[in-house]
């Protein structure tokens, strides 16, 4: 059995493909597997992993879908893995050499369940920021119990690329399909469960932000920026699937409330979006979450975060400008989203 499963989706990556893969190939630690889920691309991508099966020394697998996205991707990996972890890497990603080995070895020295490191941002190829961490740790590493540290699953990224996870976590559990966000009905999940999570204080992952549409131009954005709502209530879904929902209950709230928030915050962003439709969105958002939490305002994260990061305590500042009463009235979720569908109609 391979010690890990690496398993990369693949849309539409020529122009980095090539530089996650070689990455794979100089990996130190040598007993793993390669699965490569190519999900429609219509580039050169699939050329590139044929020529990476071909070429390198791990056993590979590559498998075609229709485009459905990452989330399915990964989870046509997960069906596949026989390796007693796993590693998500984006294909526009790359690893250290030493990645895999580092973070297994830690992994069974302490018999932990997940591995988290820090990540490197990289933007035009450049070095934004290294060693990028966000949890006040100043030891190499620490070992959290989640179920003590239970604030943990609230303030870790809900991303994959960071972590290392042992296989049985997934049992029986799967990331959504064609929804944005997926990591995040996930990711907390599996934090919640796990008996020990090791921080590993040092930059496992470089994680590439070109081209970050989504966060910027209203056109590309608007038709998915609900999404965060099924997400959140796919991530409430899943914690009481795993019968943690009332430990972690004031965490999911701030989930919920906070990921909401940091959709309106991308919204406040969008480039050339009509005021009035940045409005009517925005209202939106904030009306599905009233409808399920009214207090969402008391919750205790927003000051937390308010003081943690001072571009959000400015947007928070500036949402009672956007915010009107007589546009958050409906009571009917499937019309608040009617609302959002048929603004560019």
């Amino acid at each position: 059995m391979s010690k890990i499963s690496v398993i990369i989706p693949v849309y539409n990556e020529e122009k980095h493909l090539g530089q996650c893969l070689s990455s794979i190939s100089n990996q130190t630690l040598k007993e793993i597997e390669v699965i490569i889920v190519d999900d429609g691309s219509n580039d050169n991508s699939l050329s590139i992993a044929e020529e990476f099966q071909k070429t390198n020394s791990f056993p590979t697998r590559i498998i075609r879908q229709e485009n459905t996205g990452a989330g399915a991707a990964r989870n046509q990996g997960l069906d596949l893995a026989k390796g007693e972890f796993i590693k998500f890497v984006d294909a526009d990603d790359f690893l250290y050499n030493d990645t895999l080995e580092k973070m297994y070895n830690l992994a069974k020295k302490n018999d932990a369940d997940i591995i988290r490191g820090n990540f490197t941002l990289i933007s035009d190829d450049k070095v934004v920021e290294d060693n990028a961490n966000w949890w006040p740790f100043i030891n190499q590493f620490a070992i959290i119990d989640p179920k003590v540290n239970k604030d943990f699953i609230i303030i870790e990224i809900p991303g994959v690329g960071n972590k290392l996870f042992k296989k049985n976590l997934f049992d029986d559990f799967r990331f959504p399909e064609n929804l944005k966000w997926e990591d995040l009905a996930v990711v907390p999940v599996l934090l919640a469960i796990a008996n020990k999570v090791v921080y590993l204080n040092e930059s496992v992952y470089n994680y590439r932000i070109d081209d970050n549409t989504t966060a910027t131009d209203f056109k590309h954005s608007t038709k998915k920026i609900l999404d965060i709502i099924t997400i959140v209530d796919l991530f409430e879904d899943n914690m009481k699937i795993k019968g943690v929902n009332t430990l972690y209950h004031e965490q999911i709230v701030g989930i919920y409330i906070l990921h909401s928030l940091f959709r309106v915050e991308n919204v406040m962003s969008w480039e050339n979006c009509p005021m009035p439709f940045k409005v009517t969105i925005i209202n939106s958002i904030i009306n599905l979450v009233e409808l399920k939490y009214p207090n969402w305002k008391d919750s205790k994260y927003i000051n937390m975060y308010r003081k943690a990061n001072s571009t959000f305590n400015n947007n928070m500042k500036k949402l009672d400008s956007y915010l009107k009463q007589e546009l958050r009235s409906e009571t009917d979720d499937k019309k608040i989203r009617q609302t959002v569908d048929t603004l560019f109609e």
